[in-house]
């Protein structure tokens, strides 16, 4: 039989020492469409050491029970929500208010699926999920206050969009940490000052779409990204300049995407790998300007300090690969001389400053690039 319940809500009276409230189906599902209360509020919150317990247990002895939740969560401070099932499906849940709340979903056995996660002090114990949005907050949240990922986050793991709040300056409010996994496929990350990302536990992150500062404009404090192993996806693009602060502790692969680099006082920031680097690109032509879609791309390329030397890419060994005719190596110049015409130099107006003529044929493409 499958339970339906919570059409008006499910409240939660809390008192100082403290209440739990357990919802179980040994056979079946669980669909609650209310909101969750404390103390008959949305968000409501308990106390330090009396903290309010909303637990869920669908298909206990069937092992094949789904729970779902159709109704926005937002739980207060002290205010955790248990759900163990086969799969669990959420619309939304807040916990950004800096209020010291679990997440326990870590007897789900097969998939979590959450259209929206906003945390800020939040213990996350999860694996093998699908998150459409993570939203870190940093309001309220104190030195050595973060979001954790508890768990081994397994290998089939994805969130579609990571955005992260500025923090506060110096102390670096809020952030994210995990215990371990395989893998994290990331489709778009914005990160912002004062704030960071730390998946140096995760053997390999990619990220398949955008690495980029957030919205709030230009970025005038650096962040932390930390990670083991980092793949840049095909047809992907990541920001990076002095504020980005990117620690790469094992591996980089930058499979045919773009690096953009940003000028700040004449200089572009090095990118440092710790082990080695994958240079990997195809033979797509950019239509706007005739020339091989580029691997590295440094913007306002007027503004570097002229006759000197400027680093882009450093690592133990760099290898390069044409995926299109099948070939890498460590050490083949005729493949150092293709990746060399996919670093592209812009100007101002996103044109082309330095274009190569090998042939009458590129004459027309240049003038196209340069404008």
């Amino acid at each position: 039989a499958h339970l339906h319940i919570g059409k008006g809500g499910i409240n939660l009276s809390n008192q100082a020492s403290g209440r739990s409230l357990l919802v179980e189906n040994l056979t079946g599902n669980i669909t609650v469409d209310g909101p969750l209360r404390v103390n008959n509020q949305v968000g409501g919150y308990a106390l330090a050491g009396s903290s309010a317990n909303f637990e869920f247990k669908a298909g206990t002895d069937t092992k094949n029970g789904t729970a779902t939740f159709n109704n926005d969560i937002s739980l207060g401070r002290f205010v955790n929500l248990k759900v163990d099932a086969h799969t669990a499906n959420f619309k939304g849940i807040d916990t950004g208010n800096g209020g010291f709340n679990t997440l326990d979903f870590s007897g789900v056995t097969n998939k979590v699926n959450i259209n929206k996660l906003i945390t800020a002090s939040t213990n996350v114990a999860i694996k093998n999920f699908n998150i459409n949005e993570l939203l870190v907050k940093t309001n309220g949240v104190s030195v050595g206050e973060y979001t954790h990922f508890s768990e081994d986050i397994g290998s089939q793991s994805r969130i579609n969009t990571v955005r992260l709040e500025t923090g506060t300056r110096s102390i670096y409010s809020g952030g994210v940490k995990f215990k371990g996994g395989e893998k994290l496929v990331i489709n778009d990350f914005y990160y912002a000052p004062w704030n960071y990302f730390d998946a140096r536990n995760i053997k390999n992150v990619e990220i398949t779409n955008k690495l980029a500062f957030g919205p709030q404009g230009s970025p005038w404090g650096t962040s932390k990204l930390m990670f083991n192993n980092l793949t840049l996806g095909q047809n992907a693009v990541m920001d990076y300049s002095q504020f980005s602060n990117l620690t790469i502790q094992g591996d980089f692969i930058n499979n045919q995407g773009t690096i953009n680099y940003l000028v700040r006082g004449g200089q572009v920031a090095t990118l440092n790998v710790g082990n080695a680097a994958a240079m990997l690109f195809n033979n797509n032509v950019d239509s706007a300007t005739g020339f091989y879609q580029p691997l590295m791309k440094i913007n306002s390329a007027q503004d570097l300090i002229k006759n000197t030397e400027h680093v882009l890419l450093k690592a133990k060994i760099i290898g390069y690969g044409n995926v299109s005719a099948g070939t890498n190596s460590i050490s083949n110049v005729n493949l150092v001389e293709q990746f060399k015409e996919r670093l592209a130099l812009y100007n101002n107006n996103n044109r082309m400053d330095i274009c190569v003529v090998r042939n009458t044929d590129d004459i027309k493409a240049c003038g196209t690039a340069i404008g």
